[in-house]
């Protein structure tokens, strides 16, 4: 586990993984809602921008999603 973060003002969790693997969880019950891969090898942090709430991933370079 790379880390944990949360989304302000939503029931949302994000962790992230060494192996890029994504996983929103709701923070109401604990229950993984969603979960994608980075299709990169490794990743070593990851942020959330706000208020729009992209996920960021890095490692040499980085990736976005919505």
């Amino acid at each position: 586990m790379i880390g944990v973060q949360t989304l302000q003002d939503s029931n949302q969790i994000i962790t992230a993984d060494v192996g890029a693997n994504f996983k929103i969880w709701d923070a109401r019950n604990l229950s993984c809602v969603q979960t994608f891969n980075m299709s990169v090898s490794d990743v070593l942090c990851f942020a959330i921008t706000q208020p729009k709430h992209k996920i960021i991933g890095g490692n040499r370079k980085m990736i976005a999603w919505d």
